[in-house]
C-alpha cells in the first residue's frame, strides 16, 4: 500500500510538473479574476520577480528622494505607503504579491477587464527556452465587441512552466524612475 501511494504521489507531481505553458496561463487569469494574489504569484518565474523587486526598489527610491508631489502618492498607491527601506528588505515574491494586490486595489477596472473578458488560449510558439502564450481577448466595450490578440512569455522552473515578467511591469517600474527622478 505504501509504494502505490509513493507512485501515486509522484505520478501527480509529475502530471503536475508537465503542465503546458497554457495551462499555467488558464491558473494566472482565474488567480486574477479571483483576486488570489498568493495563486497569481506562484504562477510568477522567481527570476521574474527578483527583476521587478529590483526594479521596484529602485522606483521607490527615486520617489523617496523626489520633490515631485505626485511621488507620495505613488508611494502609497503603487507600495501600500512602506518605505523603499521595507521593500528593499523583503523577498521577491512577498513584495510581487503584495504589489498585485495593492496595483489590483487602486485600479479596480483592471479585474473588472479581466473579469468581464473571454479568453481563448490558441497553443504556444517556442523561441529558445521560452513558450509565448497566444490568445485572444473578446470584450463587449458598449454596443461594440472588441477582440484583440495577445501574448504572453513562460519559462520553466525546474519542470515547471512559470510567467515571465511582463513588458507592461517592466514600463510601469521603468516609468515611475523617469517621473520621479531629479533632473
Amino acid at each position: 500500500m505504501k509504494s502505490i501511494l509513493i507512485a501515486l504521489a509522484a505520478l501527480t507531481f509529475s502530471a503536475f510538473a508537465q503542465s503546458t505553458p497554457e495551462e499555467v496561463a488558464q491558473t494566472q487569469l482565474t488567480a486574477m479574476r479571483e483576486a488570489d494574489w498568493a495563486k497569481f504569484t506562484k504562477t510568477m518565474h522567481p527570476s521574474a520577480m527578483a527583476r521587478f523587486h529590483e526594479l521596484m526598489v529602485k522606483a521607490a527610491e527615486t520617489a523617496t528622494a523626489s520633490d515631485n508631489p505626485q511621488a507620495k502618492r505613488a508611494m502609497d498607491q503603487v507600495f501600500g505607503g512602506i518605505s523603499a527601506a521595507k521593500i528593499k528588505s523583503m523577498k521577491p515574491d512577498a513584495f510581487f504579491e503584495m504589489f498585485m494586490k495593492n496595483f489590483a486595489a487602486g485600479n479596480p477596472a483592471l479585474l473588472e477587464h479581466y473579469r468581464k473578458s473571454e479568453v481563448k488560449f490558441i497553443g504556444h510558439v517556442m523561441a529558445g527556452d521560452t513558450a509565448w502564450v497566444v490568445s485572444t481577448v473578446t470584450r463587449a466595450v458598449g454596443d461594440n465587441t472588441v477582440k484583440a490578440g495577445n501574448t504572453g512569455a513562460f519559462i520553466k522552473d525546474g519542470d515547471v512552466w512559470k510567467s515571465a515578467l511582463s513588458g507592461e511591469l517592466e514600463v510601469l517600474a521603468a516609468g515611475m524612475i523617469v517621473q520621479f527622478s531629479k533632473k
